[in-house]
């Protein structure tokens, strides 16, 4: 029997996925602690708070980044020329996954990280700015939406740097969907979370993961449009 605990964004549907292969008969005990909207910041506290679970579990799934890189939209669009910072800024997002890592390790269980599915900026903006100013927000993207994919998208590629460095498996969500063609067809109308067929592909690399019988570190590329990606990453 296999333990696994989850934490993270419950729009991953993470859980579910998990529950699915349980259902098709691998031997697993599922603790999921996952929340709607939880930012890295909130996971730690969360995973601080279920310390003895992480005694008992194998792995260890973490899976944050859906809200992290983005902002207060209502801010932005009542203050589209002030300066905002994302949710969770990348500092305070690596700093957060790092302490989650070894505090997994520390307790004898193996972590595994989960990469973001690619963002539509036009129809994530479309949806967040139902209600608000939406040129207001363009406004604060310098009139270009395709900047949020760009954001989400350094956030996605510091989980596969977070996952080399600290030799931690890696569900590469977002390059499995990128391999079936164009990602966005797997996304949900919000343009951030997945809709069924992009689930379906999440359920097909959690059930490759449980398949592995080594827990040797994958080989990973990074898509680096981040130069000095290294230099900005402080150590524990």
């Amino acid at each position: 029997m296999k333990t696994i605990a989850i934490f993270g964004d419950t729009r991953f549907e993470l859980g579910t996925a998990f529950q699915r292969q349980r259902a098709d008969g691998r031997p697993l005990e599922i603790h999921d602690f996952t929340r709607s909207g939880c930012d890295a910041s909130e996971g730690l506290w969360i995973l601080r708070q279920n310390r003895e679970i992480l005694l008992e579990c194998d792995d260890v799934v973490l899976a944050f980044g859906l809200r992290d890189w983005a902002f207060d939209w209502a801010e932005v669009a009542d203050e589209p020329y002030t300066c905002h910072e994302a949710d969770v800024p990348m500092s305070d997002f690596l700093a957060a996954y790092r302490r989650m890592i070894w505090e997994i390790k520390g307790a004898g269980a193996h972590p595994i990280l989960l990469t973001l599915p690619e963002l539509d900026g036009s129809r994530y903006l479309s949806r967040v700015a139902r209600e608000l100013d939406a040129e207001a927000i363009l406004d604060f993207l310098g009139g270009d939406e395709e900047i949020l994919s760009r954001w989400q998208e350094d956030y996605s590629n510091m989980i596969c740097l977070l996952a080399a460095e600290s030799r931690c498996r890696l569900i590469d969500l977002r390059k499995a969907l990128a391999a079936k063609g164009d990602p966005a067809r797997f996304l949900a109308p919000n343009g951030l979370t997945l809709n069924e067929a992009g689930r379906e592909i999440l359920v097909e690399q959690i059930g490759a993961l449980l398949a592995e019988k080594s827990l040797s570190r994958r080989v990973l590329t990074i898509s680096s449009r981040m130069p000095g990606i290294a230099a900005a990453v402080p150590a524990i």
